[in-house]
Parts: structure tokens; C-alpha cells; sequence
């Protein structure tokens, strides 16, 4: 047991590190993109990208959720399952290649001719995009996680080193930014689906159509909630693409960057226990999805408090000066960004004890506040009223998820509420307490 504790934990403190070092990558290489094309510049790079990959998240029907939930299991067949969700996704894509294409010039009508050909050019993401998510899904859920971990680094690392290599030369532009997307994902597909092949996760695929209709059952559970938190998460930035000046979405693209660093845990924290909770008997699963909120909430809350205090002074030094009034914005998303992390911590777990539908739901009702939020905030505050709408909407999302995990699967107010010792403890590793333990309280499973 302590042997698999010990490994877990390692796991999990190795998942933190690399989401780091995946977010210094995101972060170095919007500063190097910020300070070369200045805010039109950046502003129309955001555009031009954002409608691929919403296009390429909003239309996977949940499939890649429902690949890591049915490659899980220590009975599953990964090459089906696999097999099953690359067939799906070469479908989505050819609707979803047509539907964008045709979307493009009203969605961004107030960008330029050059940004929509650009994003067109970009839509190519969407069947590279699908296809390296189902692969890494697979082998996150077989818990080939140090692998995971490396795979996912090659399109951050090799972002933030292309555009390095492109200033130095005088190259970079919006348009050599996005072929270089492009090219990453490319290789990001050959490499994940020639890591599952030559590990021996799934030697063969296969096409299983009960298989399939069972997992666009779960994905269509799961994906009324991820289109939902998508919108949330994206619709702001949607809205002042279509309707703002390049120059406000910069600025706002700016801050969303500077707040991000609060998110790394949650995410870290949801790869590594998701499919532990849905290997484990379904007696510990509560106690499992408890403990991982509760040291992701004193773990963020402590963190962005730092963070809070430094960001006036590191945005206008990271990103220039020009960015400064993306300070106030940025530290209105730094709460949203914490209430956003304990809502997907939560919202893991509910779909790992097999209550996808429930994330799903709180998601439909946040959608509501966040459309309300931005039609009345961002005519009188502009950004900071998108700012202010996104606030409000992760904490109607996160409330209610914790009333229906409350009533569905047993889930304790109570021990949700009560940080313990150990939770404190994993915050101070200058006491000797190894930061990354994620164990729950049940130490018959000997994980988390």
C-alpha cells in the first residue's frame, strides 16, 4: 500500500510540474506574441484562432470524456474503444470543416478579410485536434501517465520555441503563428497514436457499435456540460471578436493569460484522480472526489493570493506597458479562475462515479447567468463587465454542483467544508509534509 501511495503521489506532483511548465511555455509565448505584433496584432491572432478550436470542443459530442471513462476500466478493450472514437471523429470533422467554413465571414464580421482566410486556413486543426485528444485520453486512461505528461508538452514547448526562433529572425506574424499551430498538432497525432501503438495500449484497432452507442450515450451526457462550460469559459472572448476592436480583445486575451497560472493545479489535480475514482470500489469513490477538492481549494486559495499581490506589477513588466489596463480585469478572472478549478475538480469526479449528467446540467444553468452577465455588463464596463460575468457564472456552476453531488452520490458538506491537517500540511513541504499528496483517507485503496 505505502508503495502505491508513494507512486501516486509522484504521479501527481509530476502532473503539477509539467502543467507549470505547459502554462510558462502558453505564458512565454503570448509575451513574445504580444510584444512582436502589439495589441491589433495579437488581437487579430486570437481571432482567427478562436473559432476553430471552439468548433473543434463544441462539436466532439464527448467522445474524448467518454474515451478516458471507457479505457478506463481493468476489463475494457482500449483498441475499441480507441478504434471507435477516431472513426467519430473523422465524421465530426467533416461536418465540422463545412459548418466553419461557411460560419467564418458572419462570426467575425469585424475583422479583417485577411483574419477570416486565416482562420479558415486554421479550421485544419479541428480533425488534428480530435484525433491526438482521443489518442491521449486512451493513454491517460491505462494510467501511462508519465508518457501522458511528456506527449502533451510537444505543441507548448514547440509553440514557445518556434516563436522564439521566428523574433529572432523577424518572422513571426499571424500567419506564420498559425501554420506553426498546425505543424505541432500534425505532430502531435503521429506521436501519440505511435505511443499507443508501439506501448502495446492498443495494438489493433477495432469498430465496435454497441461500444460506440454506449459511449455517444455517456459523450452526449458529458458534452451538454462541456459546451456549456466552453461557452462560459470562451463566449466572452466570442462576443468582443464579433464586436470589439482588436485592441479590447488583446487586452482581455492579456488577462486571461495572466490569471491562468491558478488553474494549473486544478488540472493537474482532475488528470491523475479522475480515472483512480473510476478503477475504485464505488464504497471509496466519494471519499476519493472529497479530498480532491478540498486540498484543490486550500492549494488555489493560497496560491492566488500571491498571485493577486503580484499582478500589477508583473503585467505591464511580462507583457509591456500598453497591457496595463488588463491589471484590474486580470484580477477579477484570478476568482473566477479559482471558483472555474473547483468546479472542473468536482465536475471529474461526478463523471468518474458515472453522473456525467449532473456537471452537465449545473453547465445549462451557468450558460443562462454568463449570456445574461456579458448582455448587461459589457455595455457599461466592456471588459471588466466580461470579466465580472464570468465570476458570476462559475460560482452559480460550482454551487450547484456541490448540491447535486450532495443529493446523487453521497458527497459530504461537511468534510468538503473542514480542511484537515493534511491539507494544510501539503502546502508546507519546508515541514517535511511532500507537496503533490493527494491520498484521501482511504488508505485501503492506498491512492490519492
Amino acid at each position: 500500500m505505502s508503495t502505491e501511495r508513494t507512486r501516486t503521489r509522484a504521479v501527481a506532483l509530476e502532473t503539477l510540474v509539467v502543467n507549470a511548465v505547459n502554462l510558462a511555455f502558453g505564458l512565454g509565448s503570448a509575451v513574445l506574441l504580444s510584444r512582436v505584433l502589439g495589441l491589433t496584432g495579437r488581437g487579430e491572432l486570437d481571432a482567427a484562432m478562436l473559432w476553430p478550436v471552439l468548433l473543434a470542443f463544441f462539436g466532439n459530442t464527448g467522445v474524448i470524456r467518454a474515451t478516458l471513462y471507457f479505457a478506463a476500466g481493468a476489463a475494457a478493450r482500449p483498441g475499441a474503444v480507441l478504434g471507435n472514437a477516431l472513426a467519430l471523429a473523422a465524421l465530426q470533422s467533416a461536418v465540422l470543416l463545412v459548418v466553419g467554413f461557411v460560419a467564418l465571414p458572419w462570426t467575425l464580421q469585424s475583422q479583417s478579410s485577411e483574419v477570416i482566410e486565416l482562420a479558415r486556413l486554421y479550421l485544419a486543426v479541428i480533425p488534428l485536434s480530435l484525433c491526438s485528444q482521443n489518442a491521449l485520453s486512451t493513454i491517460q486512461a491505462r494510467l501511462h501517465l508519465r508518457a501522458f505528461n511528456v506527449l502533451r508538452t510537444v505543441t507548448p514547448a514547440g509553440y514557445f520555441a518556434g516563436c522564439a526562433l521566428l523574433s529572432l529572425s523577424g518572422t513571426l506574424d499571424v500567419r506564420a503563428a498559425i501554420w506553426m499551430q498546425l505543424a505541432l498538432n500534425a505532430l502531435s497525432v503521429v506521436s501519440t497514436l505511435a505511443y499507443v501503438r508501439f506501448a502495446g495500449i492498443a495494438s489493433r484497432l477495432e469498430l465496435d457499435r454497441p461500444l460506440a452507442g454506449s459511449m455517444l450515450s455517456y459523450g452526449f451526457r458529458v458534452q451538454a456540460g462541456e459546451v456549456s462550460s466552453g461557452l462560459n469559459l470562451r463566449l466572452d472572448q466570442a462576443v468582443m471578436a464579433a464586436w470589439l476592436p482588436p485592441a479590447q480583445l488583446g487586452v482581455y486575451v492579456a488577462a486571461v493569460a495572466a490569471a491562468s497560472p491558478a488553474q494549473i493545479l486544478a488540472t493537474a489535480v482532475r488528470m491523475v484522480t479522475v480515472p483512480l475514482i473510476a478503477r475504485a470500489p464505488a464504497s471509496d469513490q466519494a471519499r476519493l472526489v472529497e479530498a480532491a477538492v478540498r486540498r484543490y481549494a486550500v492549494a488555489s486559495l493560497a496560491f492566488a493570493l500571491l498571485l493577486a499581490l503580484a499582478l500589477p506589477a508583473l503585467v505591464p513588466l511580462v507583457f509591456g506597458s500598453e497591457f496595463s489596463p488588463a491589471v484590474p480585469v486580470a484580477e477579477v478572472l484570478l476568482l473566477g479562475t479559482v471558483l472555474m478549478g473547483a468546479k472542473d475538480v468536482l465536475a471529474g469526479g461526478a463523471q468518474a462515479v458515472g453522473r456525467p449528467w449532473l456537471a452537465s446540467r449545473c453547465e445549462l444553468v451557468a450558460l443562462v447567468v454568463t449570456a445574461a452577465g456579458l448582455a448587461a455588463l459589457l455595455p457599461l464596463f466592456g471588459v471588466m463587465g466580461a470579466a465580472i460575468a464570468s465570476v458570476l457564472a462559475y460560482g452559480t456552476a460550482l454551487g450547484l454542483l456541490v448540491i447535486g453531488s450532495v443529493r446523487e452520490f453521497g458527497l459530504s458538506l461537511g468534510s468538503l467544508a473542514r480542511p484537515t491537517i493534511d491539507d494544510v500540511e501539503s502546502l508546507l513541504p519546508s515541514l517535511g509534509v511532500r507537496l503533490g499528496t493527494w491520498r484521501t483517507g482511504s488508505r485501503a485503496q492506498g491512492a490519492l
